[in-house]
């Protein structure tokens, strides 16, 4: 089941998140596919970030992305042109 797959990544990243980046403002995703989506919408629950930057080989999904998870989660997502800007910003 893919739904449980999802859930499960997303939850062991979130855990990650919450111990391992407690303080940090922003988060950056490379690649913005099911498994990205999933991690957005966990983190989320444990920790608030203000903004997130992603990066993908497609900058239509970079778009579509960020739109659908700023909606979603309700803090700014940016489209980044490299993986490069997306973590440093």
């Amino acid at each position: 089941n893919r739904y449980l797959t999802d859930l499960r990544t997303g939850s062991a990243g979130a855990v990650c998140v919450k111990h391992l980046a407690p303080n940090a403002k922003s988060v950056a995703f490379i690649g913005t596919g099911v498994i990205a989506e999933a991690m957005a919408r966990a983190t989320a629950t444990v920790h608030g970030f203000e903004e997130a930057f992603a990066f993908a080989r497609s900058p239509q999904k970079s778009s579509s992305f960020c739109k659908k998870m700023s909606k979603e989660l309700d803090y700014p997502f940016y489209a980044c042109a490299t993986a490069e800007d997306a973590v440093r910003n």
